[in-house]
């Protein structure tokens, strides 16, 4: 009789509708329908028995009681018809976006199969890729939402999304300042709209989509303010403009037909500024290297980090700044107590509000 391997000595017993190929424990099912025998692509029995378990339970549905599977592209069609009648226009596009970077892991797989170890695996895959923490808890909170409709519909049981999105913390990545020498070398070689979008960002700390969405009746020329409509969380703001952004806003020609501040080809928004922004960086720093000229490149959220260092350093109350970025908790503000001096802080945090951190900046 064969002597059995050091491997097959420590291989442990599979379990129940299990057995071992080789490395890899297998299923082994047998209903009405027929036998079913796949890869449960594990060696590890207490994931097989997860795993077996899910999917023999899955055939018995299907096989006794005809119950259907829903694939994840016909629950998607469905969710976002759901969907734009839930959240903001800018989730919806959020949210799409995600959709669309999980759809290669989930496309061709019933709603109901999509369990702990298909997200996991996702997960892995993504971060693989490079994909920041940050992107991929927003690809869950995307997925999440498509599991609890279909959960709602009575297509799946439970939104295992939600346990691994608590789990995953979001790293956030070290706030780099731009140069201002950097961000005029930048702005002055944009189109003249863009480069004045660019340079009330910096002037505004709105964030991007804010100023792109933003429109020429909410600017109050009484009281130098603009009404942001299309602030994030579906939160509209009004925020003061300080001389320079006021002046930068103020000069934008107006469109016919057309209500944005900033505009091109006639009127349209700019859709795909993130993507002209990264093009116009790169550009730059080309230019900067064939010139030996210093130049470190940033992307267009720095302006509003700029701006919100710059604010305080002026001596700008942290509770003024809050509201004037629109976070809905001063903790989110305080991340950028760690450029000032220890003065610098506590002045920052010792009166509840304080006018007075006016700055003129050339528009030029």
């Amino acid at each position: 009789m064969p002597r059995k391997s050091a491997a097959d000595a420590a291989r442990k017993k599979p379990p129940k509708y299990c057995y071992w190929r080789g490395d890899t424990l297998w299923a082994r099912i047998k209903i009405a329908s027929g036998e079913h025998r796949f890869s449960l692509r594990t060696s590890d029995a207490k994931v097989a028995k997860r795993r077996v378990d899910e999917e023999r339970h899955r055939l018995i549905g299907q096989s006794k009681f005809g119950e259907v599977s829903h694939l994840w592209e016909e629950v998607v069609i469905a969710w976002s018809g759901y969907i734009v009648g839930e959240v903001g226009p800018q989730t919806v596009k959020r949210y799409c976006v995600s959709v669309e970077q999980l759809r290669p892991f989930f496309r061709e797989m019933p709603i109901s199969d999509i369990g702990r170890d298909q997200i996991n695996e996702m997960v892995a895959k993504r971060s693989a890729a490079g994909r920041t923490n940050a992107t991929i808890r927003r690809d869950l909170t995307a997925l999440s939402s498509v599991l609890s409709f279909a959960e709602d519909q009575g297509w799946r049981e439970g939104n295992p999304a939600l346990s691994k999105m608590r789990r995953l913390s979001e790293r956030r990545d070290p706030i780099c300042l731009p140069e201002p020498a950097h961000v005029e070398f930048v702005i002055a070689r944009a189109p003249k709209a863009m480069g004045a979008l660019i340079r009330a960002a910096w002037l505004t700390g709105a964030r991007q989509s804010e100023l792109v969405f933003a429109e020429r009746k909410y600017l109050s020329p009484a009281n130098r303010t603009l009404y942001l409509s299309r602030a994030k969380g579906n939160r509209p703001r009004t925020i003061e403009l300080e001389q320079g952004a006021w002046e930068i806003l103020f000069a934008q020609p107006a469109a016919i037909n057309a209500p944005w501040i900033f505009h091109h080809d006639g009127g349209e928004p700019y859709a795909n500024l993130s993507s002209d922004f990264s093009h116009l960086v790169r550009g730059a720093q080309r230019v900067a290297q064939k010139s030996s000229v210093p130049f470190r490149p940033f992307r267009f959220h720095d302006l509003r980090h700029a701006y919100a260092v710059d604010y305080l350093k002026r001596g700008g109350s942290i509770y003024d700044l809050q509201r004037h970025l629109g976070h809905t908790s001063v903790k989110t503000t305080e991340i950028y107590l760690g450029f000032l001096t220890a003065a610098q802080q506590s002045h920052a945090k010792g009166a509840a509000s304080r006018k007075g951190a006016q700055r003129q900046r050339s528009v030029a």
